[in-house]
């Protein structure tokens, strides 16, 4: 499993989470996924989904974040531009899933299982064929085919409606607006024209061409909703930028349902005005109802001041002895919106700037390296056990369990009891078997890793000496590690093979243990764990837990049971807090300041293309 999401940070902005979630769910493969059917992105509520391990910590997060969420769990497998998602817990809405990722930008393909109904209903609509004209190519706005682009066109009259032979009211309001319009329409289509690049002319053209074939179906009310878009599209090219992204969003049926409301039904003119304002400081645009947000555009002199020397202050910051997380946790988060907002301007321009495009992708690949780095550093905020506490931990652990899951105050089984158990020796033997196999493939792994750092390190010179040590760390952590793990799966496999495993579990049995092949793998798993936490190998000891936790869940434990649960919950908990501590211990100020530096040679490199 990967970790994708790591703190609330990275959702609670659109622009982090959409990035995130379209790389998590680019990687072909299976991970599991966490489903809330509404959170509050930038204050505006939408589907969430999560890809990848996450960290219960976060979950509850989220939960407190929007707590009347409906929440749902299971696995999603990304293969051949196809996206599966199969529920495990809690409620699914297919349509809702599909929403959410379309509106953060994945196209893939997306299927239910276990989710016959809705899904196939889903399917069957995308599956139908159009009875609609056909769609231009471009964006969603350009709803009609345009068979002559030339605005001037003559409007043609409308049909007399009212029986008295007078024009309907509506069509009056129309010809009106027009004519008011027109003038701003041609002076917007002129300047648009004359750009060699762009598509706001043909944005201005396709919406002209729909109102008209409106007008001359004598649907006059679709028609003056089409020359109010023109009316806010001939402002700028921003605007007629925004109409369009707005456009293609309401097409989406579920999007349109849940923002079917303007802003100022819901706000004070005072409070739309600062939300406005709030969101321009922030560097995006909102459309005229309030729905829909949109980048504007940056300039050099804007870029070199926030990103370029912003990334000159993190680098003085982490040069010192003592690093400032708060301000470095300020400064990063700026420059994160800033390169995210020209990736979005990049997005919603229609491949206008496909050089600027490229680049912002690659600079965002360099950034998210650096904000990993960071997270490790922040992390020392809140780990706050020693290794020795962690340690201790692990043996509470472990009496806590054998409270909740051994059951000596049970009477003691009957010979039925004894003979049902004894039968089922050979199905406990087949489950050892698959696991000690599973963790003798991963000790190969992790012999392959040893290998090749091994090399690495060989063909390393010895400047920058910073970079040396910490491989040389890595490298003696893994050997140990392998060290341990290997010791540790040889006696499992000779207690397997020679009856040891068996014979004790019965002997557990036999004094009323309720589950002794599950209390003696959980105490041998728990031992490892304390094992290299004693050696400070934290993430180790983390994926330790983690194993353990996945090998139960394969088991079927604490589907149902209430102890099983509880200490299922208490083995996550421990999981979280040695990630906290691994996370803390791998963070090094000097890596992190090398990877804000490559962000800001390609962020100088990047300035002259916002010209």
């Amino acid at each position: 499993m990967t970790t994708y999401f790591k703190m609330i940070g990275q959702i609670n902005s659109r622009a982090d989470y959409d990035k995130i979630l379209r790389k998590a769910l680019d990687k072909p493969g299976q991970e599991p996924f966490h489903y809330f059917d509404a959170y509050p992105f930038d204050k505006k509520e939408a589907p969430l989904v999560l890809v990848g391990d996450v960290a219960k910590s976060l979950i509850g997060d989220l939960k407190k974040a929007a707590p009347k969420a409906a929440y749902a769990m299971g696995v999603c497998t990304v293969k051949d531009n196809e996206i599966v998602f199969e529920r495990e817990t809690g409620k699914l809405q297919p349509r809702l899933v599909s929403a959410a990722l379309k509106l953060s930008g994945i196209k893939s393909v997306v299927k239910f299982n276990g989710e016959e109904d809705e899904a196939e209903t889903e399917n069957e609509q995308e599956d139908a064929p159009s009875v609609e004209p056909p769609k231009p190519n471009g964006p969603a706005a350009k709803t009609v085919p345009v068979e002559n682009k030339a605005p001037q066109q003559n409007v043609p009259k409308p049909p007399v409606t009212a029986p008295s032979g007078q024009v309907s009211p509506l069509a009056k309001d129309f010809q009106e607006k027009l004519k008011k319009l027109r003038p701003a329409f041609d002076d917007a289509l002129k300047k648009a024209k004359a750009q060699t690049k762009g598509t706001w002319a043909d944005d201005l053209d396709s919406n002209f061409a729909q109102m008209v074939q409106e007008a001359k179906a004598g649907q006059f009310d679709k028609a003056l909703a089409t020359l109010a878009r023109l009316a806010r599209m001939v402002k700028s090219e921003e605007a007629a930028r925004a109409e369009v992204k707005h456009q293609s969003m309401k097409e989406d049926e579920v999007y349109a349902q849940a923002t079917s409301d303007r802003m100022d039904k819901h706000y004070a003119k005072d409070e739309v005005k600062q939300i406005r304002k709030g969101s321009k400081d922030k560097g995006f645009g909102l459309t005229e109802d309030g729905n829909v947000s949109y980048a504007l555009p940056v300039k050099p002199a804007e870029w070199k001041s926030k990103v370029v020397g912003g990334l000159d202050q993190v680098m003085g910051l982490l040069k010192e002895e003592q690093v400032d997380i708060f301000e470095l946790g300020n400064l990063t988060g700026d420059i994160s919106d800033m390169i995210n907002r020209v990736a979005a301007h990049a997005d919603e321009s229609d491949g206008q700037f496909p050089e600027r495009a490229k680049a912002i992708y690659a600079m965002q690949e360099l950034l998210s390296a650096y904000q990993e780095e960071f997270g490790k550093i922040s992390a020392t905020l809140s780990s706050n056990k020693s290794p020795a506490e962690l340690a201790d931990a692990c043996s509470e652990l472990r009496k806590q369990i054998q409270t909740l899951l051994g059951n000596a105050r049970k009477a003691m089984p009957d010979k039925k009891a004894i003979e049902d158990f004894t039968m089922l020796a050979s199905k406990r033997a087949q489950e050892r078997e698959a696991a000690l196999r599973k963790r003798g493939v991963s000790m190969k792994e992790l012999e392959k890793e040893v290998d090749k750092l091994r090399v690495q390190l060989k063909e390393f010179g010895p400047e920058p000496e910073d970079e040396r040590q910490e491989l040389e760390r890595e490298l003696d952590e893994k050997i140990e590690t392998l060290t341990i793990g290997t010791d540790l799966l040889r006696r499992d496999i000779s207690d397997h093979s020679s009856g040891t495993t068996e014979k004790q579990e019965m002997e557990q049995f036999q004094k009323g243990e309720r589950q002794p092949d599950n209390v003696m793998l959980i105490s041998r798993r728990i031992d490892l764990a304390k094992s290299l936490i004693e050696k400070r190998q934290f993430d180790q000891a983390r994926q330790a837990i983690s194993d353990l936790a996945s090998e139960l869940i394969n088991k079927g434990f604490a589907e149902e049971d209430a102890k099983e649960q509880e200490a299922y919950q208490a083995l996550q908990f421990l999981e979280s807090e040695l990630m906290i501590a691994a996370q803390a211990k791998a963070g090094s100020p000097s890596k992190a300041a090398r990877l804000a530096k490559r962000v800001k040679n390609q962020a100088e490199k990047f300035a002259p293309l916002l010209a």
